[in-house]
C-alpha cells in the first residue's frame, strides 16, 4: 500500500486515497469485519457516558467544541433545554392569549436561568415545572447523553472531539485544528490544560502556527478551503 501511494495536495484525493484507501486495504486483511474497529469510537464514548457520574459529565461538558467558524455541528447545552422545552414541556398559558407589558419583559430577561452543568439544567427544568417539583429527571439526563453522543459522530471526529478523545486516553491531536476553524482560543486553552506544562505549550504553539485559513485566503484558494479541497 505504502510503496503504491501516491502524494497529493488536493484533500479529498487525500481522503480518498490515504483514509479510506488504508482502510479498504486493512479491511481485507482481516477474515471478518469484528477483527477491525476504530479503539475510540463512538461505542466507547458512549460506554463512559453511561458509567459516568454527574461530575464526570460536567467534565465532559466542559470539553466540547466551542469554536463556531465553521458549519460543523456544536453541542450547546442551552441549545438542548430548548429542545427539552420543545419535547417534553407544556407551556403554563396559551402565548396567544398572553400580554406582556414592557416592565414584564425587563424582569423576564433579569430572570434569565444560567445552564453551564448537567444540575443548572435540572434547575432550569424544575422551575419551569408546575406542581411537579420532586419529579424525577433521569429523562433529562438520558436526553443530554444522547444529544452528545450525536454530536460526537458528527463531521470529522478526531476534529470535532479533540479534547475528549484526548481525556479518554487517544495519545493523537490534529494540528489543524485552529487552521481548520474547528478551535477557537478558548477550545486551546481547553486541551491544553489536559497537558503537562512543556507539552502544553510545544502544543499550544504548533496548534497556533497557522490562523484560520478563512481569514487568509482569498478568491478561488478560500472557496477551495471553505469546500474542504485544500
Amino acid at each position: 500500500y505504502w510503496r503504491r501511494y501516491l502524494l497529493s495536495d488536493v484533500r479529498p484525493v487525500v481522503i480518498k486515497r490515504g483514509e479510506m484507501g488504508l482502510s479498504r486495504v486493512l479491511g481485507r486483511c482481516v477474515s471478518s469485519p469484528d477483527q477491525m474497529r476504530a479503539l475510540f469510537d463512538s461505542s466507547r464514548f458512549a460506554r463512559m457516558l453511561q458509567a459516568a457520574d454527574e461530575a464526570q459529565i460536567d467534565d465532559v461538558l466542559g470539553l466540547v467544541r466551542r469554536g463556531d467558524l465553521t458549519p460543523a455541528r456544536r453541542f450547546v447545552l442551552k441549545h438542548r433545554m430548548d429542545e427539552i422545552e420543545s419535547d417534553y414541556l407544556l407551556p403554563a398559558h396559551d402565548a396567544t392569549e398572553l400580554r406582556v407589558s414592557d416592565a414584564t419583559v425587563e424582569e423576564l430577561r433579569r430572570d434569565s436561568s444560567y445552564i453551564g452543568s448537567l444540575a443548572d439544567l435540572k434547575a432550569a427544568i424544575t422551575g419551569r415545572l408546575i406542581g411537579h417539583k420532586g419529579q424525577d429527571l433521569g429523562w433529562a439526563r438520558r436526553a443530554v447523553l444522547a444529544k452528545l453522543l450525536d454530536n460526537f459522530r458528527q463531521h470529522s471526529q478526531i476534529h470535532q472531539n479533540a479534547a475528549i478523545l484526548l481525556s479518554l486516553g487517544l495519545p493523537l491531536v490534529k494540528l489543524d485544528l485552529v487552521y481548520r476553524g474547528m478551535f477557537d482560543m478558548s477550545d486551546v486553552e481547553t486541551i491544553t490544560r489536559l497537558l503537562p506544562e512543556g507539552e502544553a505549550g510545544e502544543l499550544t504553539h504548533l496548534l497556533l502556527s497557522r490562523p484560520f485559513g478563512g481569514d487568509v485566503f482569498f478568491g478561488w484558494k478560500r472557496a477551495a478551503f471553505m469546500n474542504g479541497l485544500i
